[in-house]
């Protein structure tokens, strides 16, 4: 999973891939994969977010698809992402989602009240954004 901050790093250099200088070009590609190598991921991961967009806060509009259980570990992990760039998380939730996201990093199993919150706050989220 790529992280907030290295996604917003990214995204301030993405910009310079439209110029008109390919060295330039060349540059902004090489700063994006240090950026996501730090991180141990690759141009491969960022493809993989790309792709899968906002899909996972939209599987909780759908009344049959509401619960992380149901999410492929792929899309948990986008989730994550999504919740921690939600405006409206306390300081409780953002260190939750914190935490969680190493747990799920690391392997761990949530447990039943952690997914009850998570549910909670993708359906929050998913929600005040089909209202933007």
């Amino acid at each position: 999973m790529i992280s907030h901050s290295v996604a917003q790093r990214i995204a301030k250099i993405i910009p310079r891939l439209a110029t008109n200088h390919d060295g330039e070009v060349i540059a902004s590609v090489r700063a994006i994969e240090r950026i996501l190598a730090h991180e141990g991921h690759d141009l491969h991961a960022l493809a993989s977010i790309i792709e899968i967009g906002d899909k996972p806060l939209q599987a909780f509009t759908s009344t049959s698809t509401r619960s992380w259980r149901h999410l492929p570990d792929a899309w948990r992990a986008h989730l994550l992402t999504q919740l921690m760039s939600a405006a409206d998380l306390s300081d409780w939730e953002q260190k939750f989602i914190t935490s969680i996201t190493r747990q799920f990093n690391r392997g761990f199993c949530l447990s039943e009240k952690q997914i009850e919150i998570i549910d909670r706050l993708a359906t929050r989220a998913s929600t005040a954004r089909s209202a933007a």
